[in-house]
């Protein structure tokens, strides 16, 4: 039975069109492959290594384990010490949050209202994320320790007369203003370079209208940079959670434990008390916290975006 040549020019079209798809897709594969290679070595491989040493007592050094299922995981549900490093980091991403997106908003507002002040802003606030976490923590320690006393031999107020390291509270609020500074000037390019996306039809349309600069604001400019707030969030939000250097390099946890974030603590199990599959099952349980709150905010924020 002899077919159409009009069916058959179209099979052969699309046979070499599918031969084509397969060529593009070989060469999209070679030239992604050692990247595959690379995230499968680097954190896929590691992750579930992980989740199978949780389920183990071992010190991370000898040939002896012994596998012992959950009970590394039950084990952290009555560990007072790691609940009260979820109840630092917890604390520490709440504020972190807010000071690192409300500062940046701020002063991103503030750039583009006052163009005059870009270059000089732009500076001074994006300079922290220049150096590294060892200076702006030794920086601010010793502003707050050396700075305040020489403050206090001059002036003679009480509020300078404190001493940030010995008291829980003032620690942690030592460690949460440390990291946010170095945040802050991050966070307001983000948000400024969504405000200069803004069509300026818009505002023009608004200022013709009669609209104050708060109306512009909160009716015109945050609602278009939505996609803005929800990388911020998303981000501060796990820099936050997996915050360490601070907690390490300005406290070592002290005083009594009470600056321990999850990082620091999962750290200091594993390779100073040596107990590595109780910090593998820490590891498990921190990985699951960060993933319920971003996948919180980011469903919170789409909802949002998806309504405005």
């Amino acid at each position: 039975m002899l077919l159409h040549p009009k069916v058959v020019e179209r099979s052969m079209h699309n046979k070499k069109t599918l031969l084509l798809q397969v060529k593009q897709n070989r060469q999209v594969l070679i030239f992604t492959l050692p990247a595959i290679i690379t995230i499968v070595i680097m954190f896929i491989f590691p992750f579930f290594s992980g989740i199978r040493y949780a389920c183990f007592n071992w010190n991370g050094l000898s040939s002896d384990y012994q596998f012992v299922g959950l009970a590394n995981f039950r084990a952290l549900l009555k560990d007072e010490t790691f609940l009260m490093a979820v109840k630092f980091s917890l604390k520490v991403m709440f504020w972190s949050v807010i000071i690192q997106n409300f500062g940046g908003l701020l002063l991103a507002l503030l750039l583009d209202a006052v163009p005059k002040l870009k270059t000089v802003l732009r500076t001074t606030f994006f300079l922290p994320n220049v150096f590294s976490a060892i200076v702006v923590v030794f920086a601010w320690q010793f502003l707050l320790t050396e700075g305040f006393s020489k403050l206090y031999e001059i002036f003679g107020w009480n509020f300078l007369n404190v001493s940030w390291f010995s008291s829980p509270a003032l620690a942690g609020w030592a460690i949460i203003l440390t990291s946010s500074w170095g945040a802050v000037g991050y966070y307001m390019l983000i948000y400024f370079t969504g405000l200069q996306a803004i069509d300026q039809t818009y505002l023009e349309a608004a200022m013709l209208d009669g609209a104050s600069w708060l109306e512009q604001v909160f009716r015109i400019k945050l609602p278009l940079i939505m996609p803005s707030f929800i990388i911020s969030l998303f981000t501060s939000t796990m820099n936050a959670m997996k915050s360490f250097d601070c907690s390490y390099l300005m406290t070592k946890g002290a005083p009594f434990g009470s600056t321990k974030t999850i990082a620091y603590q999962i750290y200091y199990d594993a390779y100073q008390a040596f107990k590595f599959s109780y910090a593998s099952a820490e590891s498990v349980v921190f990985f699951l916290l960060i993933l319920v709150f971003t996948g919180f905010e980011l469903f919170v924020l789409n909802m949002r975006r998806e309504k405005s």
